[in-house]
């Protein structure tokens, strides 16, 4: 099982080290997750997804398109309200 944490740290512009401090474990077990040399705990992955601002499961490869991903980035971008309206707006076509 391969976290997609190599892609994940560069988006955000994040050294491995950092995630490390954040998550509270050694830089080297975090090189060896990214890896995919080991495989972390449930409490270990909600502390890297904490981390890294996601859910769970977008640790793990996806099949998404860029399309699909580069909504889902933008979005995490806003703020609570500006994200409230986009949901109003994308009900509002049902």
């Amino acid at each position: 099982m391969k976290l997609r944490l190599k892609e994940l740290l560069q988006e955000r512009g994040m050294k491995q080290v950092t995630l490390a401090e954040r998550v509270g474990v050694e830089k080297g077990y975090v090189s060896e997750l990214v890896a995919g040399k080991k495989i972390p705990s449930l409490g270990t992955l909600e502390k890297i997804a904490d981390a890294l601002g996601v859910e769970i499961i977008e640790l793990f490869a996806t099949d998404r398109s860029e399309l699909e991903q580069a909504l889902i980035e933008r979005f995490r971008r806003l703020s609570p309200a500006q994200q409230r309206a986009w949901l109003q707006l994308l009900d509002s076509e049902e």
